[in-house]
């Protein structure tokens, strides 16, 4: 019963990362007025550094 609960948690968390993500680059789109292609490169660039974070803190909360 318990992996199905951190199962849960962790799509949850991945789902409202996802959100963050998009919510994060839209707001970005609407400062710096950029094409598509820039946008999905720096999409890429924010995604990447999330992960990151998300990694470190699963990491901290695990200890």
């Amino acid at each position: 019963m318990q992996g199905g609960i951190k199962a849960k948690r962790k799509h949850i968390q991945r789902e409202a990362m996802k959100y963050m993500i998009k919510r994060e680059t839209n707001l970005i789109e609407g400062k710096l007025k950029l094409s598509k292609r820039q946008m999905n490169s720096v999409y890429g660039h924010v995604r990447k550094y999330f992960y990151i974070a998300s990694f470190a803190t699963s990491i901290c909360q695990s200890l």
